[in-house]
């Protein structure tokens, strides 16, 4: 090659300076010795200007730190690539991809760095660019060769290519499934570096990581990724992986430079300013048809297309009175056939003599896949204008033709596990097809994936499909795509060819982005059709509302009157008639001040009046305001305001008024004042009276159980069963009796505040146990457990013994009668902010949450059914009461 160059008359170092990545070389106290003229350039710097400086002081300040630590690590040996930001001299930021590697004598000696470096200074531009054609465009890459995948923001597979399981060393994917991402990576850094960079910015290209194989075996690669937000707000992760292992990270700076030219996919074209040609690279010459040999010496004239022929000369004049230029042109092969190009050509100087080098890249593949992506936008847009779902079925029919071509196409859509076809492209019998049988169709479906077969006869679940008139047609090639509303199938496209290899991966990804659209305009067409029915109903219930608000105004006891900004009355309802005396038409057109007038008022009323007034020219509803105003017959009226300001364009224009007469509720409220205290003083009586019989009772109470344990002890004589069953009775209600009593005392003392507790410090666990043993017959009679759950350093509390010892018994008790037999019935005790929490569980009927207001009420019993006892209805009241006093 060195020959050829020079033979040429151009060296490497010329082709350096041209290409469109920098190269800067430092020594180890990183002092630049050398750059390319395009690094100089990207920087806004001379070359010149740049030699003998250190190469931190052309950073961004934050990022000086950083690049001494990458520094050292390139000074002992490692090869890195990183995103970095420099300081560009016009003050700008310039950021760039560096991949450094050290720089080593043949002895082995590290005697500095060599960097290129890749301007994404626009890329960043574009950033934001791009994330939006990524929320249009579904960016999901499949390749063979790299791994394609989709995964949750924590790191669990969503979706992977075929090629994963074989690119991570796994058997299948259901194997690799299991892994969690975070486990792939050899250093869990890079894991939390590559995640911060696509957090901070959507998107990664070409990040640098070290995977790890099933086996161990560690993998170079390079990993390009999207974060895309679903509708339902959850993040996921897609892209691809590429393995660069095989890269050879460590090159020597002269071999760089001689593979580069041959190497390079783009034509290396080097002709002086006549446009002679004086070097050309292996894909130059070949890409045209010729030999090496044929193109030296040619004139660059000779290749390009009629058409852009008469653009060299100003392409010259540009190329050296700019240095450089980027346009597109046309060259023709030795055949004939036309190859668009992207130029990329600067002056460079070669002893003296100025040639012209020239870059070009073949982008007939790009302008092809650009035109089909306008005939997608293009469809696109019709589907955004799509009325029914036949317009949908033929503007995506028409845009498979005008892209795919197709022997056989159609569109079907997903109702109650069936494919409805809805629309095909030629005279077939079209059927349903069910989601559960074998088909093409039917299996990308189920499966939510693509299918593309490049010949249908090696795959079992294809079935042939008809014409009218039975004739049999067999496909050679499919492609079915499914159409998705967020995860869910809601329709598919189908088309089909008579020839082998007839769709290939790009067809399968336009039709997939295409397959987007569609689900957008059935959503939209489904929401139009929901909305235009929505705004039908809501429109059919304002007027409904207005003609109800019309009946109840005109029916209202209430006044309900609009009144503008001006306090002109526009409307007014007839019941003014009755309270004010006023008929409507006699007020309405008419300012308020100046029919209703107002009683006198005193000065805390004026000022109460003007509040009000200022919260609704404010924008501020007023409730429950109270006014006495003038009937027509001089007579005053109590009335009650309720005013609602309405709002245009954030000003209050009129008002919504309710204007209730209270006259009488004003008069009833005394009466009602009047008759609460002779309920209070009747309510004082009837305490005093519930402690007068209840402490006249206890006494013929105790007498009568007295005398019950005498006759049942057999004192006065031998009893006999059915006596002894008689005595067992009155016992019981005694006993009932004597219960009520006692809660009737503890009630009536509460309520008058007679109890004066005895507080000590209480064991906590000693007396739960007395309790459980006092209630131990319950248990066992219907074979409940008790269980105690208390702290060891909670096990006391100041407390009246006696009293919280009441509580405890009755809400056992309570707990026991209301609990089925073989439950358990626990009690937790807790600290809770210095106060000691006390908590009884058990498996009982509970209560309704209508009844939970009323449990603590005296005399109240909550429904419960028949087969359970039903106590005073004061033992939770009394409990209550009893947890009060102590403070809770």
């Amino acid at each position: 090659m060195s020959n050829h160059l020079d033979e040429s008359g151009v060296s490497a170092e010329d082709i350096i300076q041209n290409l469109q990545e920098g190269i800067w070389i430092l020594d180890r106290e990183g002092i630049t010795i050398y750059v390319s003229e395009p690094l100089a350039d990207m920087l806004g710097y001379k070359v010149e200007e740049m030699i003998g400086k250190s190469g931190y002081e052309f950073m961004e300040d934050k990022q000086v730190k950083k690049a001494r630590e990458h520094f050292s690590r390139r000074m002992n040996g490692k090869t890195e690539r990183h995103e970095f930001r420099f300081r560009h001299k016009n003050g700008s930021i310039v950021y760039a991809f560096v991949t450094g590697s050290p720089l080593i004598d043949e002895t082995g000696y590290v005697k500095g760095v060599i960097a290129t470096v890749s301007d994404i200074t626009e890329r960043k531009k574009q950033g934001k660019k791009l994330r939006k054609n990524l929320k249009r465009y579904r960016n999901f890459f499949k390749t063979i060769k790299d791994c394609a995948f989709i995964t949750s923001k924590e790191g669990k597979w969503i979706d992977m290519s075929d090629s994963a399981p074989e690119f991570f060393g796994y058997e299948n994917k259901e194997e690799l499934r299991k892994v969690k991402i975070p486990e792939l990576y050899k250093y869990p850094e890079d894991r939390k570096e590559h995640l911060k960079v696509i957090e901070e910015k959507g998107f990664v290209k070409d990040f640098p990581v070290d995977l790890v194989k099933k086996n161990g075996e560690t993998i170079h690669t390079l990993i390009t990724s999207i974060a895309v937000k679903e509708q339902s707000g959850q993040v996921r992760y897609q892209g691809t992986i590429r393995d660069i292992t095989e890269r050879t990270e460590m090159r020597e700076e002269l071999e760089f430079r001689a593979k580069l030219l041959n190497s390079a996919t783009d034509s290396i074209i080097v002709h002086d300013l006549e446009g002679n040609i004086l070097y050309v690279n292996e894909t130059a010459y070949s890409e045209r048809g010729y030999k090496k040999e044929e193109m030296i010496g040619m004139n660059i004239r000779e290749m390009d297309s009629p058409e852009f022929s008469p653009l060299i000369k100003p392409r010259v004049e540009e190329i050296m009175e700019k240095g450089r230029a980027i346009f597109e042109t046309e060259h023709q092969r030795k055949d004939g056939s036309i190859i668009p190009l992207e130029i990329h050509s600067r002056i460079i100087d070669r002893k003296g003599e100025k040639l012209i080098l020239t870059v070009a890249r073949n982008i007939a593949e790009s302008k092809r896949y650009e035109k089909r992506l306008q005939v997608l936008d293009e469809h696109a847009k019709k589907l955004s204008k799509a009325k029914d779902y036949d317009d949908i079925a033929d503007i995506t029919i028409n845009f498979i033709k005008n892209v795919l071509g197709f022997e056989r196409a159609g569109i079907g859509i997903v109702e109650d596990d069936v494919i409805r076809p809805i629309h095909t492209a030629e005279p077939i019998d079209a059927k349903d097809i069910r989601i559960d049988e074998s088909s093409i169709i039917a299996r990308a479906v189920r499966t939510g994936q693509s299918q593309l077969l490049s010949d249908t006869r090696n795959d079992r679940d294809y079935l042939p499909y008809y014409k009218h008139g039975g004739e049999i047609v067999q496909s050679l090639s499919e492609l079915t795509v499914p159409i998705k509303d967020e995860d869910n199938v809601i329709g598919v496209i189908n088309v089909e060819s008579r020839k082998i290899d007839a769709y290939d991966e790009k067809d399968r990804r336009l039709l997939e982005l295409f397959s987007d659209h569609v689900s957008s305009a059935f959503s939209r067409i489904e929401r139009t059709d929901k909305l235009e029915k929505l705004v039908e109903k809501r429109t059919r219930d304002l007027r409904e509302s207005e003609q109800r608000f019309r009946n109840i105004a005109e029916h209202s006891f209430d006044i309900i009157a609009t009144i503008d900004s001006q306090g002109i009355i526009k409307y007014v309802s007839p019941s003014i008639k009755d309270i004010l005396g006023y008929d409507p038409s006699e007020v309405v057109g008419r300012n308020y001040q100046n029919i209703l007038p107002i009683y006198s008022l005193s000065n805390k009323e004026k000022d109460r009046l003007e509040s009000a007034l200022s919260s609704i020219n404010r924008g501020e509803p007023v409730s429950g305001f109270q006014l006495k105003v003038i009937h027509k017959k001089r007579s005053p009226v109590t009335v009650e305001i309720n005013a609602t300001p309405v709002m245009e364009d954030g000003k209050v224009v009129e008002a919504e008024a309710i204007v209730r007469d209270i006259t009488e509720r004003i008069k009833s409220r005394e009466l009602l004042e009047q008759q609460n205290e002779q309920l209070k003083r009747l309510n004082q009586m009837k305490d005093e009276f519930i402690a007068k019989a209840t402490h006249e009772l206890r006494t013929p109470l105790t007498s009568i159980k007295g005398y019950i344990d005498y006759i049942q002890s057999g004192s006065v004589g031998k009893v006999s069963e059915d006596v002894k069953d008689l005595l067992e009775v009155v016992e019981r209600n005694t006993r009932r009796l004597q219960n009520l009593t006692d809660d009737l005392l503890d009630h009536q003392r509460i309520s008058s505040g007679d109890i004066v507790l005895e507080k000590s410090t209480v064991k906590i666990n000693p007396l739960i146990n007395e309790i459980v043993e006092e209630i131990r017959p319950m248990l066992e009679e219907k074979n409940q457990e008790f269980e105690l759950f208390i702290p060891d350093d909670l096990n006391k509390l100041k407390a009246d013994r006696e009293k919280i010892g009441q509580v405890l018994l009755n809400l056992l008790s309570n707990a026991s009668n209301y609990s089925p037999e073989n439950s358990i019935i626990s009690v937790k005790i807790e600290d809770n902010e210095n106060r000691v929490k006390i908590k009884i569980s058990d498996e009982g009927i509970g209560f309704n949450e209508e009844d939970k207001e009323k449990l603590f009420e005296p005399f109240v019993n909550i429904d419960k059914p028949e087969d359970y006892s039903s106590g005073t209805g004061l033992g939770l009241s009394i409990s209550r009461g009893i947890v009060e006093m102590h403070g809770g």
